[in-house]
């Protein structure tokens, strides 16, 4: 039994789908939890004023060379961690060698960097004109006159699997990797599904679930750990009921709205301060985009 076939054998044993929450409901107990009409009116309560900067989507990585994950004095160290694992670094597991993701929505941010890794200067979401005052220096960054770099981030926000669970993660991706980014995406949107009548349907962004492989890569630069994308199960064959489904237009709803964001943070400066969904600290001068 391949790992698409176990995963879809332990997704229909094992689980059921909450249809409002970030993750599918582990049965632990043998049964979902019961709610009544009290607990029912109470769904929500106390959120109210939650806005969009106070919800940051966790970071799916593959810890590099310099991860904080992997120096022992650091304090996000992990025991049992190695070069290119995949890491939630909001809960610290860890994923050896792939995982199983379903994107959900995807854009493309420009985010201007200090030099000499003074911060965060601007981020310019998807607006891309600020490109026409760069120039390309030999690093083939995009180079400001002021020497600050814009960097080309694309925003992947997916479902990954943990077990029986779906849990909301982000992966920024920049530099290099945004070669194996816009191969991801072609793959993606060159699917069309064929209807009974014989027309062409256009299926959505989060139609099909895919295991990306933790796979070598370098330049002149250096070597990193990057992904490989691979087709996995559709999500009705992972979900016949609709629900997983669901939960993906519920996590496309609230990025497109701006309820949610994600977490972009420079690896090697560990923690930091975060400004529109971006830390402080700056990634102008690196080539691996992790």
């Amino acid at each position: 039994m391949n790992w698409q076939d176990k995963a879809l054998q332990h997704q229909k044993e094992n689980a059921m789908s909450d249809t409002t929450g970030n993750n599918i409901v582990e049965l632990k107990t043998g049964g979902a939890v019961a709610i009544d009409d009290e607990l029912a009116r109470m769904g929500g309560m106390g959120a109210e004023n939650v806005q969009a900067k106070d919800v940051l989507i966790p970071r799916l990585t593959i810890l590099q060379k310099l991860s904080p994950q992997l120096a022992k004095k650091k304090a996000e160290f992990i025991e049992g961690a190695d070069l290119g694992d995949f890491c939630n670094v909001a809960t610290g597991d860890v994923f050896k060698e792939a995982v199983l993701v379903i994107p959900c929505h995807f854009t493309t941010a420009y985010i201007e960097w200090g030099k000499n890794r003074s911060g965060l200067v601007h981020n310019y979401g998807d607006d891309a004109s600020i490109l026409k005052s760069c120039v390309r220096d030999d690093k083939n960054r995009n180079v400001l006159k002021n020497g600050n770099v814009v960097n080309e981030t694309s925003q992947w926000y997916c479902l990954l699997q943990d077990g029986a669970s779906w849990t909301r993660v982000f992966m920024p991706l920049t530099s290099t990797n945004l070669k194996h980014s816009r191969k991801w995406m072609t793959l993606c949107r060159t699917e069309n599904v064929q209807m009974p009548n014989g027309e062409f349907w256009k299926p959505p962004l989060f139609w099909r679930s895919w295991k990306l492989s933790a796979v070598e890569d370098s330049n002149d630069q250096g070597d990193w750990v990057t992904f490989k994308p691979e087709k996995g199960a559709s999500v009705l064959e992972l979900d016949p009921n609709r629900n997983l489904i669901r939960m993906c237009m519920s996590f496309y709803e609230d990025v497109s709205t701006k309820k949610v964001r994600g977490e972009i943070v420079d690896e090697d400066q560990g923690q930091g301060r975060t400004i529109n969904g971006t830390v402080a600290g700056g990634t102008e001068d690196r080539d691996i985009p992790f």
